[in-house]
């Protein structure tokens, strides 16, 4: 679809539909005025990014002025839209295998809408992502709708992180942006704590190496089993019970599911401290983390977008190699 500029905003200065002239240090950025009314065609977004070399010709051609960040999970898909470093917008929608890169794309643009963004405003693309079967369809999404040829995190890209894995083609996507974006905030040695389908721990040393983990079921699965296989046991809402030595049945479920799982996180980073040397930062994230953490002695952060904020860095250390490693060098001289 078209962009086209309202007639009340006048006639305006807009960065050429991501066109950036300057992506390699070489001359200055494109800009231009517009007045009211005027329409942007994709296809004419598509050949001007491709003339001035920007992120429509390669994700690789410079930081992007509007980055629109996809975690893929197994049950949820989390988006953001960032302006150079800023969130301006995040969205979390339920991961279906079986929807296409049109029915996709018509729901990603009205989510855009809804906070005033379309797919032009987009110039660059990051997706991690742990559904094979999904990675195609977004990739074709991205191409066809915005133009972009997306970063796909996996072998290959650059990370800034030794990744310590027998074989660390085994580590998911997730992980890596999570690991990444922890280690720039909070320094090492760090624990991530993702509440996802499965609870992973993900150990980060001083030095900002991806020492390896742990796996765990999820929460949620975890509940679903205990239902199908339990006949006189429902699925029940995950919330505080009011004690947890509870009175009925559903209260004794809540119990168990929230004290057992806040132990387990407390249990498991117990262990990995005591192999890890110096102060230890435990964050948490995924769905489940603020219903967690309160109750686990050990998380000492929550950060619900922590992959999301792992795959900007991830785009801005692909797209200019002088950024590799800046996030980290920050927080050293911060904590130094």
């Amino acid at each position: 679809m078209p962009l086209r500029l309202p007639p009340w905003m006048g006639s305006v200065t807009l960065r050429a539909a991501g066109i950036q002239g300057n992506v390699s240090g070489a001359g200055p950025t494109v800009c231009q005025s517009w007045p009211s009314g005027t329409v942007f065609p994709p296809q004419q977004i598509a050949e001007k990014r491709q003339s001035a070399g920007g992120p429509g010709a390669d994700w690789n051609g410079g930081i992007p002025h509007m980055l629109l960040a996809v975690n893929v999970g197994n049950t949820h898909i989390k988006l953001a839209l960032f302006r150079d470093h800023t969130l301006v917008a995040n969205w979390v929608i339920a991961t279906d295998r079986d929807s296409t890169a049109d029915e996709y794309a018509m729901l990603w643009r009205q989510l855009c809408r809804n906070e005033g963004y379309d797919f032009a405003d987009i110039t660059g693309v990051a997706i991690s992502c742990v559904v094979p079967p999904l990675t195609a369809p977004l990739r074709h999404l991205c191409r066809r709708y915005l133009h972009l040829t997306p970063l796909e995190v996996g072998p290959g890209i650059r990370t800034g992180m030794r990744i310590l894995y027998d074989n660390p083609r085994e580590v998911g996507a997730d992980r890596i942006a999570c690991a990444i974006a922890a280690f720039a905030r909070y320094g090492g040695p760090t624990i991530v704590v993702d509440f996802g389908t499965a609870t992973t721990f993900t150990a980060v040393s001083a030095e900002g190496d991806f020492l390896g983990g742990a796996i765990a079921p999820g929460i949620g699965i975890s509940v679903d089993a205990l239902a199908l296989h339990a006949a006189q046991l429902r699925k029940v809402e995950i919330t505080r019970p009011p004690a947890v030595i509870a009175r009925a049945t559903v209260a004794a479920m809540q119990s168990g599911i929230l004290f057992g799982f806040a132990g387990q996180v407390d249990g498991v980073v117990q262990r990995m401290q005591q192999e890890l040397e110096g102060r230890l930062t435990v964050v948490a994230t995924g769905g489940f983390a603020e219903l967690i953490a309160p109750e686990a002695r050990s998380i000492t952060h929550v950060n619900p977008l922590l992959a999301l904020e792992g795959l900007r860095i991830l785009y801005e250390r692909n797209a200019v190699p002088e950024m590799a490693g800046e996030e980290s060098r920050r927080v050293k001289e911060v904590s130094g």
